[in-house]
């Protein structure tokens, strides 16, 4: 039995729920416990491997006091239909880009920071 394609739109909740999850400082552990999910599940939303169900997406939106639609800001319309999700490579170097963002004590430059990349990224 082979794996699944991560589909995009799973890859960018991952990443959303990971930055929420960074952002309140919790481990995987302390939410899975929150939510009622083991770290390893946690992890598997975060990779884009396992969907986020819709009672768990609004449970994660309460717990983070952020609207649904959070999750799925700035993903492009036709993402959900794409047949090709980016490489695993992209995935986990986003994915350390936010560990390490988050490593920033200061917010101000943390800020100035993503302001930075925005602009690169034209």
């Amino acid at each position: 039995m082979g794996r699944r394609a991560t589909k995009p739109v799973d890859l960018h909740v991952g990443l959303r729920l990971r930055l929420c999850r960074r952002n309140k400082g919790l481990s995987r552990k302390e939410l899975g416990a929150i939510i009622g999910a083991k770290p390893g599940a946690v992890d598997r939303y975060e990779r884009g491997l396992r969907s986020v169900g819709a009672a768990r997406l609004l449970h994660l939106s309460h717990v983070f006091g952020v609207d649904v639609s959070f999750f799925f800001d700035g993903l492009a319309d036709d993402s959900a239909a794409a047949p090709q999700a980016p490489g695993r490579a992209a995935v986990e170097e986003t994915a350390r880009f936010i560990d390490a963002l988050f490593a920033i004590d200061d917010a101000g430059v943390r800020r100035r920071l993503i302001k930075l990349v925005k602009a690169a990224a034209g």
